[in-house]
């Protein structure tokens, strides 16, 4: 997609400045925030750490007003930002966090192998100097794997750590999951656990590493685990361990001592819950003939309890440390019970009993103020708390013993409308647009909905926006195909790939997942031969079915195989890049000739391809040419149909006149590569634009001289393509040469304020030129739209 609303000077794109428009981490009250949560834990002032896996953020929530911040990671997932600020920092699917004994976040980074913390204050610890609000390594080199006992934490490999802890000294209890062990980051040196530490080096305290169920009774060190996913420390300094593979929850004895009702040794691993069998029993019972079934998250209250997150049975028990009543229950030391979670997987409760509620997957657990329970409830998307008193927390009065959301809304990543857009979160947007008034629009394509950031205050769509805002004006956020000729945020869209904005100012959809293009009507009047409400939604192309045919006839009972990006061009028809299908097709605005073909208003025609997915035809007539799951596609000032042919990694022209136009002699209504050898690569940059590589080329902008921005999403780039010889992009062009735009062409997050060439992308899919002649990007899967600014 893009649209051609206002123009761009000569050197619009001669010196680019990047800064995200749209998406991000999220940043307003806890429950409009869309996050996966998989752990969390309070620091001393009250505020609630969360980790939100799926997005890569450490987020920070405050007790008394609700309101979010981000404390660590951008919202893209990867590996970057060591010894700078946090919030600059790229994580990747971190598992679980804690708070150690300065008030720093120590996070487990799991899918980079690391151990990373956020400092909270200027201060040496762990062997490295800090600065607050920094982020550094304490463990793993980011390479899969076992080694380095003994030595500087930051040279051992891990191997998927899911979980952290802090023990009374401040070291840090590794959960090394997929190693089977326990390790532990000395904060000082100092003797612990038996062994002489020196302070950021690391030393395995259980497990041999191999996978197993084995040891009980003696040296932790010599026996087996399987896949431990969460540790904590008991008020004695025991280490409790979620032994997940094993479904048991153990200890490391701190001093030897009856612990739990059983004696044991200092340095020797006991089951203190769990038989080993995966299930869901025991509840009233002794813990150890009990069943669990995959517990992740485990915690110790003040008085000794263990609350355990029961991942797979959809529940939370305890393992009371003494008998008496705790959470509501009249409970007898060393059984076991149920408090929150009735064993289905769902999302129902809130504001009535824990022990009714329905949870789903739930991972982290924490103690919150006032002996309260914190719940990841990841697969719900919300952190919950079970009050254990009458009190407001997170803005939300409570009621002893029963269970309410205090963070999350129920989505992934869907946030932020009717906030600043600064807050709002995006889940892999695919396209964008502008309006006339500079108002952008983003195909949310993983969130199913159509968004626009207000430019100007006012109504539009049939809502009162204010100016710098987001709003959701088609799709409910559900996947489906319903609300033709009801209001736009009613209907249900799926996948919504490609959008572009017609001379009218109404919003053409290309809702990929219904294999329809759909039509958001600015205002009541007649569109595509259909009487249209303002902010209401009409299918106008496409029967639903994903498939080749109709040609000749109406649009709306023809079909259409998952289209991507769309424009329309001068005389209002609108321009399809069916993928699918591998072809071109347009629907005709009004009846003429249109692409040499004779045309009916309403119907649908295809203007280029045959069908084929194979790279054929130059120089012939575009419909007997083959074309390879073309992307994009946009038209340039005299009306030529320019493509991202994507899967062939070229971009080629169809031609609307007889003549030379982009130096070669051109047949109108034949198709011609412009850009692009068909080869995937990235090379050719300031040479001939028929040379260079492309890989997954998806989209297309021009500006008012013709020169190209191509979306060259494989590479992570913004390549152009020089129509007339002068200075584009910071450099000195010759028509006909491609350039970089903008891109360091290493997937990721960056730049954002700096030049373009310091900028990081992330798959880029959808252009559009807005009418100050900026140049937005869908960075998908950065979750963000993106502006390059002259």
């Amino acid at each position: 997609m893009a649209v051609i609303l206002a123009t761009i000077s000569a050197a619009a794109l001669s010196a680019c400045n990047t800064a995200t428009v749209s998406g991000g981490p999220g940043g307003s009250l806890s429950l409009g925030i869309s996050q996966i949560p998989t752990g969390s834990g309070f620091d001393a002032t009250g505020l609630m750490h969360s980790v939100d896996t799926g997005n890569g953020i450490i987020r920070a929530f405050a007790n008394t007003s609700g309101s979010e911040t981000v404390l660590a990671g951008t919202g893209t997932l990867g590996f970057s930002g060591d010894n700078g600020p946090a919030i600059s920092a790229e994580l990747n699917a971190p598992g679980g966090d804690a708070i150690d004994n300065w008030g720093d976040d120590v996070v487990a980074d799991t899918y980079n192998s690391r151990i990373r913390i956020v400092a909270k204050s200027n201060r040496t610890k762990f062997g490295i100097t800090m600065t607050a609000g920094d982020i550094y390594t304490l463990a793993g080199n980011g390479v899969f794997g076992y080694s380095g006992n003994g030595g500087a934490g930051t040279s051992a490999q891990l191997f998927l750590p899911g979980a952290v802890s802090s023990d009374n000294s401040g070291n840090i209890i590794v959960s090394d999951t997929y190693n089977n062990v326990i390790r532990v980051v000395a904060a000082v040196s100092g003797s612990y656990y038996g062994v002489s530490m020196a302070a950021g080096y690391i030393y395995t305290i259980a497990g041999i590493g191999t996978n197993g169920y084995s040891g009980d009774g003696g040296v932790a060190t010599s026996a087996e685990l399987s896949g431990p996913t969460g540790t904590t420390v008991d008020g004695s300094g025991n280490i409790l361990v979620a032994d997940t593979g094993n479904n048991t929850i153990r200890l490391i004895a701190n001093v030897t001592a009856t612990i739990y009702g059983q004696s044991m040794t200092a340095g020797d691993i006991y089951t203190i819950v769990g038989n080993g069998i995966s299930g869901y029993s025991g509840d009233g019972g002794l813990a150890t003939s009990a069943e669990l079934n995959g517990p992740t998250g485990i915690a110790a209250d003040s008085s000794h309890n263990i609350i355990v997150a029961d991942t797979y049975n959809n529940a939370v028990r305890v393992f009371p440390g003494t008998t008496a009543t705790y959470y509501g229950q009249s409970m007898t030391a060393g059984d076991i019970y149920t408090i929150a979670g009735d064993g289905n997987p769902g999302f129902a409760g809130d504001g009535g009993p824990a022990s009714s509620a329905e949870l789903d997957t739930p991972t982290g657990i924490t103690m919150g103020p006032n002996h309260s329970i914190a719940i990841s409830d990841s697969q719900n998307y919300r952190t919950r708390l079970i009050s254990e008193s009458h009190h407001v927390y997170f803005g939300v009065s409570m009621s002893n013993g029963d269970i309410y959301t205090i963070a999350g809304n129920g989505s992934s990543r869907d946030s932020g409308d009717g906030s600043a857009v600064a807050a709002a979160q995006l889940n892999g947007p695919q396209g964008v647009a502008s309006t006339s008034n500079a108002s952008t629009v983003v195909a949310d394509s993983g969130n199913n909905r159509i968004r626009l950031v207000a430019s100007t205050t006012g109504t539009f769509f049939g809502q009162s926006m204010t100016a710098g805002d987001m709003y959701t004006i088609a799709g409910n956020g559900e996947p489906g195909y319903s609300g033709d000729g009801g209001i736009g945020t009613s209907a249900e869209l799926e996948d919504p790939n490609g959008v572009t904005v017609d001379g009218s100012g109404n919003i053409v959809i290309a809702d990929g997942g219904n294999n329809v293009i759909r039509v958001l009507a600015i205002t009541t009047s007649t569109f595509y031969g259909q009487s249209m409400a303002g902010g209401y939604i009409y299918t106008i192309a496409g029967d639903g079915v994903g498939a080749y045919f109709g040609d000749g006839g109406s649009a709306t009972s023809a079909g259409i195989n998952y289209p991507g990006q769309i424009d329309t061009d001068a005389s209002g028809n609108v321009l399809i890049a069916d993928a699918g299908n591998n072809v071109i097709r347009t629907v005709a605005a009004t009846s003429g000739t249109f692409y040499g073909q004779s045309m009916t208003a309403g119907d649908i025609y295809t203007i280029a391809g045959n069908g084929i997915g194979q790279y054929s035809g130059d120089g012939s007539s575009a419909t007997a040419a083959s074309l390879n799951f073309p992307g994009g596609l946009t038209v340039d000032t005299t009306g030529n149909v320019l493509v991202a042919d994507s899967s062939n990694n070229v971009v080629r022209v169809i031609a609307i006149a007889t003549g030379t136009q982009y130096g070669q002699s051109m047949t109108a209504g034949d198709i011609y590569t412009l850009a692009g050898t068909g080869a995937a690569g990235s090379s050719g940059n300031g040479g001939s634009a028929s040379s260079a590589t492309f890989n997954d080329p998806s989209d297309l902008a021009i500006d008012q001289y013709g020169n190209i921005a191509i979306s060259d999403t494989g590479n992570n780039q913004i390549r152009g393509y020089a129509l007339n010889s002068g200075t584009y992009y910071g450099a000195s062009a010759t028509a006909g040469d491609v350039y970089l735009v903008a891109g360091t062409g290493t997937a990721g997050f960056g730049g954002d304020g700096s030049s373009w060439n310091y900028a990081e992308f992330d798959k880029p899919v959808g252009l559009a030129m807005d009418s100050s002649g900026d140049l937005l990007v869908a960075d998908s899967s950065t979750n963000r739209v993106r502006k390059l600014t002259p």
